[in-house]
């Protein structure tokens, strides 16, 4: 083998081995990239419900004697408010996305007086009609 013919095959080596070599991992960073965004669209989600469950249970806070108890629909339109602005930066994360834009919408748009109704003809107390909606939104999220 003369030394022309052994560097060329050391070149055709190196050069396959690089071909082979980009070829097998250029699907890697694709996919770790990926799951980094599927994990940050997870981690969006759940502060997302965590915000709901939060204002579920300052609606359903009671009174305490270092602390009187808050009033649910004040309670309520704070919650909402801190869940609709959530809700607006993590909105593309939801796969069933309309279901709970129509959920969020049904709270946010909540008059006073449509709870006074309810808490007539059902007997429920404010908070837990307040609630209900907030555990509709919670419902809409299909989160595992």
């Amino acid at each position: 083998m003369t030394p022309t013919t052994a560097l060329l095959i050391a070149i055709a080596s190196g050069l396959l081995g690089v071909f082979f070599g980009h070829y097998l991992t250029k699907d890697r960073d694709a996919r770790m990239r990926q799951s980094i965004l599927d994990r940050e669209a997870e981690i969006r989600r759940r502060e997302f419900l965590r915000l709901v469950v939060r204002g579920c249970c300052r609606i359903q806070r009671p009174a305490t004697p270092d602390h009187a108890p808050e009033d649910p629909w004040i309670a309520y339109n704070i919650a909402i408010g801190e869940i609709s602005s959530e809700f607006a930066m993590c909105e593309r994360d939801f796969p069933d996305a309309p279901r709970l834009l129509q959920a969020l919408s049904a709270a946010v748009t909540l008059e006073k007086e449509d709870v006074e109704s309810k808490v007539r003809e059902s007997g429920e107390s404010h908070r837990q009609i307040l609630t209900g909606f907030l555990k509709d939104i919670s419902d809409a999220t299909d989160t595992k």
